[in-house]
């Protein structure tokens, strides 16, 4: 083969790559005493707070609810909205309630 061809460059790769297999299986074993000397494994803050969402999500019950879409998004805006138009009619309520006092409690037209 020459040394400029595709193929002797292929040749050489696979050498290489069969060199490094036999140099990994022969440290294999201290690698893993390696990572039990280095401890615990650390849990950097993304997976921390995707654990923490998660128990939130199973805590509360809102997990159906998220798999629908937009559900729990759409629930609560209803709510949101239920809860304005009732602030509303009670507000009306009371200036109605206000205004009939006021009538009342006015002296009488002469």
């Amino acid at each position: 083969m020459e040394a400029e061809s595709a193929d002797y460059r292929a040749f050489l790769k696979q050498q290489e790559k069969s060199r490094q297999r036999q140099l990994g299986g022969k440290f294999a074993h201290l690698d893993s005493l390696v990572s039990a000397l280095d401890g615990p494994a650390t849990i950097n803050s993304v997976q921390k707070s995707q654990a923490d969402w998660d128990k939130f999500k199973r805590d509360t019950g809102i997990e159906a609810e998220l798999k629908s879409g937009h559900g729990y998004l759409d629930k609560q805006a209803f709510l949101a909205e239920t809860e304005w138009r009732q602030h509303e009619k009670n507000v009306e309520i009371r200036r109605r309630l206000q205004l009939q006092q006021q009538m009342q409690q006015a002296p009488p037209p002469r």
